[in-house]
């Protein structure tokens, strides 16, 4: 089976101007990853700008929008609209501007469901029932049943960020959404990494939607950075920068 993700760059709103790219996207690289892990899956990553919305996407059996703020939500509805696709593909979206307006953005882009909150297991059963479309059991989605926009019970949240793959898979995403110059005043090259997620406080202008926060553990990190320091001394070794 064939699945796409889709996600918009986004640009650092404070230094806007120069283009520069904000964060990975973490949200997509792990779902991608833990996907692309399942036997059967073959995974594609499309990184898209409002210039470049129209993608043939008629090999995939599933393609998931994936929408990190409401600035880039008109990139994705012009993928939605532009694009063609496999008769009988399944479309799903998620994402930040999903877990505040599910129902709203399942109507905007017609899709047949939308994933509320974390989407890593969610994923994985709106793929199984991808021929059948029967998503009544599957907790924390918003589906569509006969055009009627059908709210799901949450998902759980875990106690930790443990169950999440300790190597994300990096060559599912272009080099340049995981290598970035962020340290200011230098030409330092960095990869970014996820020890925790969510956020406690309750600042009125911030788009988070989880305020439980959770944490990798040490174990589950060091993995991760060692894999990172390993990739970091072969590219030395045999003369990459």
């Amino acid at each position: 089976m064939n699945i796409a993700f889709v996600f918009p760059e986004v640009y650092d709103v404070a230094r806007y101007g120069k283009r520069r790219k904000e964060f990975p996207p973490f949200g997509v690289l792990y779902l991608a990853t833990i996907v692309s892990q399942q036997k059967g899956m073959n995974v594609q990553v499309f990184s898209v700008e409002s210039k470049d919305t129209a993608l043939d996407l008629t090999t995939f059996d599933v393609v998931a929008f994936c929408i990190p703020s409401s600035v880039t939500y008109h990139v994705i509805e012009g993928v939605r609209y532009n694009s063609t696709y496999m008769d009988g593909a399944l479309l799903i979206a998620g994402g930040v501007h999903v877990n505040f307006f599910p129902a709203i953005t399942l109507r905007d882009l017609a899709v047949h469901a939308v994933g509320v909150g974390n989407s890593d297991e969610t994923i994985l059963e709106l793929i199984a029932q991808k021929d059948t479309r029967q998503f009544q059991d599957i907790k924390g989605i918003c589906f569509d049943d006969k055009g009627r926009a059908v709210r799901t019970p949450n998902r759980p949240l875990k106690s930790s960020l443990d169950h999440l793959p300790a190597i994300p898979n990096r060559s599912l995403l272009p080099d340049q959404d995981i290598v970035s110059r962020r340290l200011a005043g230098t030409d330092l090259k960095m990869v970014h990494v996820m020890f925790s997620q969510g956020c406690p406080f309750v600042c009125n202008f911030c788009a988070a939607a989880q305020r439980k926060l959770l944490y990798r553990s040490g174990a589950h990190i060091v993995r991760e950075l060692e894999h990172l320091a390993c990739l970091w001394d072969r590219r030395i070794r045999c003369g990459g920068r």
